[in-house]
């Protein structure tokens, strides 16, 4: 062989190498953002279950057992609003009163008649997932609360699952809090 092609095949060799070394510094970096992007999501998706859940206990003073329930009670369900008229004087007692409305379930919990609410139990970004949601009652200093989970099933960080909430106590925060 002639020094020259000695030499472009080693200059091809030299490309190949700088290349996978830029690729292996390169690729964590973006699986991290990747990852970071995609929890966001799900963390984002979590505390809309959570504000839902707790607009929908609201109205029937427990959580949803599945999904489809709590879709159903919150296109369907009216949350009471409280307003309280009168009250008291600078010197002289005058009557209260509170006055009673109640308002769409849906709009109460997120502001918006338009809120896509059947995607809600969906794992993003590809929504091909449920999550998996559990609710009991449990019993602490006397009292008979409801507690609720809720668990990414399909986590793009498995050795770190997003989970909300817990069915030992009656916690309400995520995991990642």
């Amino acid at each position: 062989m002639s020094r020259s092609v000695v030499n472009i095949l080693l200059s091809v060799l030299a490309l190949v190498l700088i290349f996978l070394i830029v690729k292996s510094v390169i690729d964590p970096i973006k699986k991290q953002a990747e990852i970071e992007r995609v929890e966001a999501l799900v963390k984002s998706k979590l505390e809309e279950i959570k504000t839902a859940q707790f607009t929908y206990k609201e109205i029937n003073d427990t959580f949803a057992g599945t999904f489809s329930d709590l879709i159903q009670g919150l296109k369907d369900g009216k949350v009471p609003v409280l307003r309280k008229l009168g009250g008291k004087a600078a010197d002289t007692l005058s009557q209260i009163e509170v006055d009673t409305s109640y308002v769409n379930a849906l709009e109460h919990a997120f502001g918006d008649q338009n809120y896509p609410i059947d995607l809600i139990g969906k794992v993003p970004p590809a929504n091909e997932y449920d999550f998996i949601m559990k609710t009991r009652i449990i019993e602490s200093k006397g009292l008979k609360l409801p507690v609720l989970m809720i668990k990414d099933p399909q986590p793009i960080n498995p050795k770190d699952t997003l989970i909300l909430g817990s069915l030992e106590d009656a916690v309400f925060t995520g995991n990642w809090k």
